[in-house]
């Protein structure tokens, strides 16, 4: 099984900030997509490196979407990622995203950090999270 705090310990930290208690929580829910066909959603990309510890954990069959308020980050889409620029407190914006993309096995929101802009993202995306893997 692969060991995603070691991922993140061989990558370079300025591009995929993290507290390094994440990584428990994450393995236990998210290991079971490895090697899947599964659809990952990151709210808040910054410099793309956790869209990448993203990608080299779940492997090549994932689908890895990431959203930001900052254009700079569109950069990294040609990266094998798609990325989407706009405020994750935009429910149209949030639902063309789910609309484009269909539904996601994923979420994660580690974008704007207010409340309500969680409360948005949760009631927004809510309808594109697949139940997923049991």
């Amino acid at each position: 099984m692969r060991d995603l705090k070691s991922m993140w310990h061989s990558m370079n930290k300025g591009t995929c900030a993290k507290w390094e208690h994440y990584f428990e929580i994450y393995e236990r829910y998210i290991s079971k997509y490895c090697d899947q066909p599964v659809n990952y959603l990151e709210i808040g990309v910054q410099a793309g490196g956790s869209l990448e510890l993203m990608r080299n954990y779940l492997g090549p069959q994932a689908h890895i979407v990431g959203i930001d308020i900052d254009p700079a980050c569109a950069a990294i889409a040609g990266n094998g990622f798609n990325i989407h620029i706009g405020s994750q407190e935009d429910p149209e914006f949030l639902k063309s995203v789910g609309d484009q993309h269909k539904n996601f096995d994923i979420i994660i929101d580690d974008g704007g950090h207010t409340a309500q802009q969680q409360i948005t993202s949760f009631e927004t995306l809510w309808p594109y999270l697949n139940i997923g893997l049991s």
